[in-house]
Formats: structure tokens, C-alpha cells, sequence
């Protein structure tokens, strides 16, 4: 197509004619539809075998480790130390199975258990070179400390596992024990009930396998993103309704969904935070914020210059928060609090109410605010001298209902 394109250059330059033009121009709009649409598939093909697979291609890769002499490493960090050359990963990854895990258990008499005793055995005598760095920019950095291993082996039965694969995957994980080193003393042996190993190419493929049909449970999957263990759903409201209607719709799709997902986890042996969802929103992302700011600085008499960012948490059912104070040490940490100062004030605005529970209590002032909807409290954090008030310490009650 290129080349034919170069032909219709080459001819209108020398005709000059008003159809030689007309034909240019329609094949360059061919060739960019064309290319366009080669990218588009080859990014489909991306995210449809590495960003969120099919199982298919996860027992593909667990044969390939057992046919495989390599195993290929961008990269690891451990202690905010990223170790990025062949013997680097090497000496990393032996420090990690050898000190910090001990080889398992098995029956010589079973086939399973004797395949995982051949895997240890050539993880253990591999050499250095059989590593192979393939990208010095990205690296194996994983949020699968907090996998649950019955969750995950549940999964992999309800999607038909062959039962060889299933039950090497509860020996890799039956046993396993950890060491703590800190500043050179060692603990006892920890034993390790989830998670998978920092470093194991196994680690991210069970982690996205295990949590591959999480947009489904939800309304519209087309919204939803699911980066690792973080997830973000677009919630769009009808453009015919009234701006509060609007609103309402929103909250109750949001709780809907909410739903939905502690019912995925609870399921799935795989717990949510369920502390708090909260994010963080500017005046930039919002004409209704850039009001809000307006009419607290209007109300407090102070200047919003150098207040944070909005701070809106939503505590979903068994939702809560721990005892705090709002305000900063100076001893925590200076150098932060030399630049930014500290919290003069606390707005905080109610936008549901709470049928039982979730109730903000003061412990050393003896009171407590029961949420409702539109309702707003505000206190001072600091005295006058800027030392900070013990006495506003607060938390949140659970909620119920």
C-alpha cells in the first residue's frame, strides 16, 4: 500500500492533474485507516493475553516453566532498591528461596509431588545466564502479598483447572514458611498462609487470574478499570434528569455496585479493604468544588490558598476509622511541616445518612455526631500559640446499616 502510494505521488507531482490529487488523497486516508487499525489490533491483542487473559493462556505459560529452561525478569525492588542486571536477579531471587523459604515436603510415591521436587531442584542448581533482562525500564512489582490461597485455588477449580495443575499449585503453596531479617537478627519461621513471592513469574499470573472476572459482576464491565488491586468504575448519569435527580441516581448505582463487590469478595475468600474507599478531588475537576471552597472560606474566614484537596470518603457497610487527631506533629516530620504548615481547621460535610452506626465520637471530649445528610461540622485543631488540641482526637463509629 506504501508503495502504491509513492506511485500516486510520484504521478501527481508530474501531471499535476485535478484527479491524480483526488486519487492521492483517497489512498493516504486508506493507508492511515489501515495502519489505525493495525495498532487497534495489536493493542486488542495486547490487553486480551497480558493486561487481562484468558485462563487458556495462563495454563500455556505454566507448561512453558515445566519446558523451559529460562524464565524471563524485567526487573525487581526490594527495599526501594531496584536490581536490574542477570546476576542481580539471580543473587536476589537465590537470597529469597534459600533463606527465607524452606524446600517442601513431599511423597517421593506421588507424580505431582515429585514434578514440584524437579522444579525446586532446578530453581535451586540454575544458573545466573538462564535470566534474561528483557526490558531495563519496567519492573516485577506486584500487589500479591494479600493473595488468599483458598480463594484462589476455588477459583482455578470453578474454571475447570486440570486437576495435575490444581493440585501442583496447592503443594506450591502448602508449607510455606517465611524468615524476618531486621538490621541482622532473624525471627522464628513465620508460616505464610497468602501471597506469593516477590520475584516469581507465577506470583502476577496467579494474581490476575484470580480476579480476571471482577468487571463482569458489575452493570457496565465497559467502565470499569482494573489496574492490579486497584479498581475504577465511570459512573455516567442520565443526561435527562435534573442535575439533584442526577445525584440520586449516582449514589444509588454506587451503592448497588458496592454491594456487588463485597459479595464478590465474601465468595471469593478474597477480602476488600474494608476500612474506607476514599479519593481526593481539586477545584479543577469541578465548578460545584471551586463553590464549596468559596462558601467555607466565606463562612470560616480563611483562606482556602492553602488548604488540601476535598477529601471524600465513602465508609460502604462494617466501614470505619480509627482514632486520629487531624493535625501534625512537628517532631513527625519537620521538614514537611516547615513547607506545608499545619491543619488550622476540619470541614467535614455529611452526604448520607446512617440508619445505625457510623457516628463521629470525640473519646476525650465525651461527645459524638450522629451523620446527617447535608449537615457539617467544623472545629479548630490548633490553639492560638499553633499547638495542636489532644482533645480533638475522633474516629468512626462502624457502620451498621
Amino acid at each position: 500500500m506504501l508503495k502504491h502510494k509513492h506511485y500516486l505521488q510520484n504521478k501527481y507531482r508530474h501531471s499535476k492533474l485535478e484527479e491524480d490529487r483526488i486519487r492521492l488523497r483517497s489512498w493516504n486516508k486508506l493507508v492511515q485507516l489501515e495502519l489505525n487499525s493495525f495498532r487497534q489490533n495489536n493493542w486488542n491483542i495486547f490487553i486480551s493475553q497480558a493486561a487481562s487473559p484468558n485462563p487458556k493462556h495462563f495454563w500455556q505459560t505454566v507448561k512453558c516453566l515445566n519446558k523451559k529452561k529460562s524464565s524471563n525478569f524485567s526487573a525487581i525492588t526490594e527495599n526501594n532498591h531496584m536490581y536490574k542486571t542477570s546476576d542481580e536477579n539471580f543473587i536476589t531471587l537465590l537470597e529469597h528461596f534459600s533463606n527465607r523459604f524452606t524446600a517442601p515436603k513431599l511423597c517421593i510415591n506421588n507424580t505431582t509431588d515429585v514434578l514440584a521436587l524437579n522444579l525446586w531442584s532446578k530453581l535451586s542448581n540454575s544458573n545466573q545466564h538462564d535470566i534474561e533482562l528483557v526490558c531495563e525500564n519496567s519492573d516485577l512489582k506486584f500487589s500479591t502479598h494479600d493473595l488468599k490461597h483458598q480463594g484462589f485455588i476455588l477459583k482455578l477449580y470453578q474454571l475447570n483447572c486440570p486437576y495435575a495443575y490444581l493440585f501442583w499449585i496447592i503443594n506450591y503453596f502448602k508449607d510455606r514458611t517465611i524468615t524476618l531479617d531486621y538490621q541482622g537478627h532473624l525471627s522464628k519461621q513465620v508460616k505464610v498462609n497468602r501471597g506469593t513471592p516477590q520475584g516469581s513469574c507465577f506470583g502476577p499470573k496467579t494474581y490476575i487470574v484470580n480476579h480476571f472476572d471482577l468487571p463482569s459482576i458489575f452493570d457496565c464491565p465497559s467502565e470499569v478499570h482494573l489496574y492490579v488491586d486497584d479498581l475504577a468504575i465511570l459512573f455516567s448519569p442520565s443526561i435527562y434528569l435534573k442535575y439533584a435527580q442526577q445525584v440520586d441516581e449516582i449514589e444509588t448505582r454506587i451503592n448497588k455496585d458496592l454491594l456487588k463487590l463485597a459479595n464478590y469478595a465474601e465468595s471469593n475468600h478474597q477480602p476488600i479493604y474494608n476500612k474506607k474507599t476514599d479519593t481526593w478531588l481539586r477545584d479543577e475537576d469541578s465548578p460545584v468544588l471551586v463553590r464549596l471552597s468559596q462558601l467555607i472560606s466565606a463562612l470560616t474566614n480563611l483562606t482556602m490558598e492553602t488548604a488540601e484537596e476535598v477529601h471524600v470518603v465513602n465508609y460502604g457497610v462494617g466501614g470505619y476509622y480509627s482514632p486520629h487527631v487531624d493535625f501534625y506533629h512537628k517532631w513527625e516530620n519537620p521538614a514537611y511541616f516547615r513547607k506545608a504548615g499545619n491543619r488550622i481547621a476540619t470541614w467535614m460535610t455529611y452526604m448520607s445518612d446512617v440508619e445505625w452506626g457510623g457516628a463521629t465520637v470525640f473519646p476525650l471530649s465525651g461527645g459524638h455526631i450522629v451523620p446527617k445528610k447535608g449537615s457539617t461540622v467544623f472545629w479548630y485543631n490548633l490553639n492560638a500559640s499553633g499547638e495542636g488540641r489532644p482533645t480533638t482526637e475522633h474516629y468512626m463509629q462502624v457502620s451498621i446499616v
